[in-house]
């Protein structure tokens, strides 16, 4: 689905094409969460994110319109009323496409950086803040799932006899970056490790590296998967 041209302005556009779009796995999500908090914020929508936007009030009796008489303490809608006048109608009017402007604002970006999968289960949601919701909920719960692979995937990783040893290391690299994205940050002392443990079977490199290995990691406690670090440091 494309933007809605006539409701982003082009300096909108530039700011929306800046945004990272959200990887169908969830890899960047922390990254895609942050940028779009911003965004929100940056753009006066983090109302209409959150779900905290204030609809204009009314209400309409025997087919009148009335506005809340200012100064109800409460702010909202009571049972003494005051009968609007054309005017308050037009002001009213303004303040509810003003509303509507920023609700489609905050679909829009949502909307251009969200996989098809995605956008198919949420396109349908009330409110902006709905749509958010509902993205959040998924991809936090994936999250974890997410990490625990792919610190699985550098734990195992191994290098074999004639490979590119650059192309090895530049995939554990970016194994290392996709955890960071993810929330699970490996520190530079276990990714060592981990290469070396990735090198250690190779004939060229055993002898050098088993020695090595040993000493930085004596047991597979080194090695925690997210959810035990988590349990962890709830035990500490």
């Amino acid at each position: 689905m494309g933007p809605n041209t006539n409701v982003y302005s082009s300096s909108t556009l530039k700011l929306v094409n800046r945004l990272p779009n959200l990887l169908e796995n969830g890899a960047n999500w922390s990254d895609y969460k942050a940028c779009v908090i911003n965004h929100a914020s940056s753009k006066g929508l983090q109302r209409h994110l959150t779900g905290t936007a204030r609809k204009p009030k009314d209400e309409m009796k025997d087919g009148v319109w009335y506005k809340k008489i200012p100064g109800d303490p409460d702010d909202l809608i009571g049972s003494t009323l005051l009968r609007m006048t054309d005017d308050d109608g037009d002001a009213l009017d303004e303040k509810w496409e003003e509303y509507h402007k920023q609700e489609a604002l905050t679909h829009e970006f949502i909307y251009e950086t969200i996989p098809k999968s995605i956008f198919v289960k949420v396109w349908d949601l009330p409110t902006a803040a709905a749509v958010w919701s509902q993205i959040v909920s998924t991809f936090e719960d994936r999250g974890t799932l997410i990490a625990s692979d792919v610190l699985t995937r550098l734990q195992n990783i191994r290098f074999t006899e004639g490979q590119d040893l650059r192309v090895h290391l530049t995939t554990m690299k970016e194994l290392q970056e996709s955890l960071a994205q993810l929330g699970h940050p490996v520190d530079d002392l276990i990714f060592v490790t981990n290469i070396i443990r990735s090198l250690s079977d190779a004939p060229s490199y055993k002898p050098v590296l088993t020695p090595h290995l040993t000493r930085c990691c004596p047991s597979s406690s080194t090695f925690l998967s997210p959810a035990s670090k988590t349990n962890t440091t709830n035990r500490s």
